[in-house]
């Protein structure tokens, strides 16, 4: 199977579990989470040879994260740890349907400078070397322009050495001035992707002018995207792998508990089934199975016991 590190921010993840305290406020269950993190974690457990890129401070909280990485097989060897820094947290909150709302107190995290620290030129040299690099739009929301320089820099070069550059949409309305700048950084690091992985109800948000996936899909093929794989809330997906279209439709979910990590999950399940030879259409269905379990448990990662099996 091919290397793939992944790059992003893990966060302390408190999720509501009741509302029968005395005072009227919900229970917390601690956990950690974060998008490109729950992607690489289901990853691992599919058997993929994942590296998480981030960086952490030296505190209790930080270490319990490592601890479980490496229970994971996230392979920790690309996180940065940083003395006197703390990592973000969030608050999730669901309502009657499953669907979930986020507070995030994250805005001196480390991982948001993971470029700017010393020693910034050697490891980009240690992600070189990986067949594959992948992070969303929620990862460059967390960097400075004088890093997202240097990021897309360093990509340019590692894809042009042969490099596969996978990107997933994952819009957070909270981590940018406003849709246009999110959707600014979106287009300049996806015209040098070879992957892309949107959800089509965030594509409609960066890009207005997207009426339908074609014309998704045009726009992607149009700056040299090999590879688009386009959700449309459970119900269908669509991919273009090298200029051939076609629609898979799958099984929704009624009965849903909390949608946090469906997207991730998928990601993470899609990325498993490609990595490791399978077509796009099986590793669709590999993804959607893996996905459709997840949303019937509380919070980012599910307990391996009720992974379903492959």
């Amino acid at each position: 199977m091919q290397s793939i590190a992944s790059i992003g921010e893990c966060m302390i993840e408190l999720a509501s579990v009741d509302c029968n305290s005395e005072n009227g406020l919900p229970h917390y269950q601690l956990s950690f989470g974060g998008d490109t993190l729950n992607t690489s974690v289901y990853l691992a457990r599919l058997g993929g040879k994942v590296s998480y890129a981030t960086a952490l401070g030296q505190d209790m909280y930080s270490q319990k994260m490592l601890d479980l990485w490496n229970d994971e097989n996230v392979d920790t060897s690309l996180v940065k740890r940083i003395d006197n820094e703390l990592p973000g947290l969030y608050i999730i909150t669901n309502d009657d349907t499953g669907e979930r709302t986020f507070e995030f107190w994250r805005s001196q995290s480390p991982a948001r400078r993971l470029f700017e620290f010393d020693g910034a030129e050697d490891y980009f040299k240690k992600l070189a070397k990986f067949d594959n690099i992948y992070f969303s739009l929620i990862t460059l929301s967390l960097y400075s322009e004088q890093a997202l320089n240097k990021f897309h820099e360093f990509l340019t070069t590692y894809k042009a050495n042969g490099g596969k550059i996978i990107i997933d949409n994952n819009y957070r309305k909270a981590g940018w001035k406003s849709p246009k700048h999110a959707s600014e950084c979106y287009k300049r690091f996806t015209s040098i992707a070879t992957t892309v992985m949107p959800s089509f109800d965030d594509e409609q948000i960066l890009m207005p002018e997207f009426k339908t996936n074609a014309d998704c899909i045009n726009y992607y093929k149009g700056v040299g995207v090999e590879e688009i794989v386009i959700k449309n809330g459970g119900g269908l997906v669509t991919y273009c792998l090298n200029g051939k279209v076609e629609e898979v439709t799958l099984s929704k979910i009624d009965k849903v508990v909390d949608t946090t990590a469906a997207g991730d999950s998928f990601a993470g399940g899609y990325l498993a089934g490609r990595l490791d030879g399978k077509t796009p259409h099986e590793s669709i269905q590999q993804a959607h199975k893996l996905a459709s379990t997840v949303i019937l448990h509380k919070g980012a990662l599910i307990n391996k016991d009720v992974m379903p099996k492959f």
